[in-house]
């Protein structure tokens, strides 16, 4: 096969179209429903690029964006919903691919810690366990502007 003479799209992928030579496929357009760079980088800074679960920092290592509630069961990409992990999520049996080990949902206690929700719970109103390196936990209720509360923000409005 010759080589292509421009450089294939990175959000491109090809289809096949009935009886056409590889090379002559159609591109088809990939549709990313994940969140934006920009909300991506809003919550790494208000995580302070550590990852939540144990505080490490994150920078130099594999790290994720992951939502509390999964978008499959109707999860926005809201700054409430979202969490920095360490790990990108591909490797459940990995210890330090925090965000595979979420997903798989087998640890009963990410959950009572707030890093994964169920589809009936709303992220804005189910507080989650930040850990920091030294092993301490604080309990915050995430905003979609991006700031830890540290009130129970049902409270809060009565």
């Amino acid at each position: 096969m010759p080589p292509r003479k421009t450089p294939l799209a990175r959000t491109a992928r090809l289809s096949r179209a009935a009886g056409l030579p590889r090379t002559e496929w159609k591109r088809k357009a990939v549709r990313d429903t994940g969140p934006s760079a920009r909300t991506r980088k809003a919550v790494y800074e208000r995580d302070g690029w550590c990852c939540v679960c144990c505080g490490t920092p994150v920078q130099d290592r594999p790290h994720s964006v992951g939502h509390r509630k999964r978008r499959s069961q109707g999860g926005p990409n809201d700054l409430s919903n979202l969490l920095t992990f360490l790990g990108l999520g591909t490797n459940p049996l990995d210890p330090d691919d925090h965000h595979a080990r979420i997903d798989s949902r087998r640890d009963p206690s990410d959950e009572a810690k707030g890093y994964s929700l169920r589809s009936h719970q709303d992220p804005l109103l189910v507080p989650v366990l930040v850990g920091s390196v030294s092993g301490s936990r604080t309990q915050v209720w995430l905003s979609d502007d991006g700031r830890y509360l540290t009130a129970d923000p049902e409270e809060a409005a009565a």
